[in-house]
């Protein structure tokens, strides 16, 4: 059996605590966390040429399919957990049908969106250029210092549900796709 230990100490008035631990009890802790709270979880590879340690694949099922990732950040004392979203081939052509302004338009009031329902997540798209946009990346990241369970659990589920809002803004904005809009990109 392996015992780990951890700090607790008040910050803003909360209590908090943190794995005194190596980065790897500390993966080792989320994954047991995202597993008992009835997530598919597996440990991965860290994306090629991305600032982090290490990677788990988190499988949310409901309401929908989302593919979440939990990484820990390369150098920095934070995890960030990061939800990627594809557009279907319908939403992109009805996208790209759209007139360059009307794009960056709906990109903007798209991340405001995000930005209402997760006002700390950063939010990006891809390509760079908004009337050029393919998949919106957006990712909560979460100091070690205040990490527990119901923080982690609560990234997930907001994380979760944005991946929602942005399939169904990008229906109501460009029409239903042709095909399932269940691509969650593996960040």
């Amino acid at each position: 059996m392996r015992i780990l230990s951890a700090t607790i100490f008040i910050h803003d008035n909360q209590v908090h605590g943190v794995l005194d631990s190596d980065t790897n009890d500390i993966r080792d802790r989320i994954l047991a966390w995202l597993v008992e709270d009835g997530y598919e979880v597996q440990k991965t590879q860290a994306p090629p040429m991305a600032p982090v340690e290490w990677n788990l694949l988190v499988k949310v099922k409901a309401p929908m399919l989302v593919n979440l990732n939990v990484q820990k950040l390369k150098g920095q004392d934070k995890i960030a957990v990061v939800m990627g979203v594809r557009m279907s081939p319908g939403h992109l052509n009805a996208f790209k049908s759209r007139p360059p302004a009307e794009r960056v338009s709906i990109v903007a009031s798209l991340i405001c969106d995000v930005l209402k329902v997760c006002p700390i997540c950063i939010v990006i798209h891809q390509p760079p250029k908004p009337e050029d946009a393919e998949a919106f990346i957006v990712s909560r990241e979460i100091p070690l210092w205040g990490l527990d369970r119901r923080i982690l659990s609560d990234a997930v589920r907001v994380l979760a549900n944005v991946y929602q809002l942005i399939v169904v803004r990008l229906t109501e904005r460009l029409g239903p796709a042709t095909k399932p809009s269940q691509d969650s990109m593996i960040i």
